[in-house]
């Protein structure tokens, strides 16, 4: 489907995977668990590369990742900000 690209983050010496991986895990209370769209045959899917965060949120996790400080913090929907674990 067609997406816009918002924002891109270079993050050096450092794994595609790996960094998808982690803001997957760290975003994981974010993601819409009664989302549903159907693919293009008409299927029933839950979108699991979805999430209820701001660009900012990203950007702010991405510079975590980069210190090496993201085990520090969690995402708080309720809130929806970064905090401080």
């Amino acid at each position: 489907a067609p997406v816009e690209i918002v924002s891109t983050y270079e993050l050096k010496n450092l794994s595609r995977n790996k960094v998808e991986n982690l803001l997957h895990r760290f975003f994981e209370d974010a993601r819409p668990a009664e989302l549903t769209v159907r693919d293009r045959f008409g299927k029933t899917v839950h979108p699991r590369e979805w999430f209820y965060v701001l660009p900012e949120h990203v950007s702010q996790a991405s510079k975590l990742i980069e210190e090496r400080r993201l085990h520090l913090y969690r995402y708080d929907p309720q809130q929806q900000r970064i905090v401080v674990k």
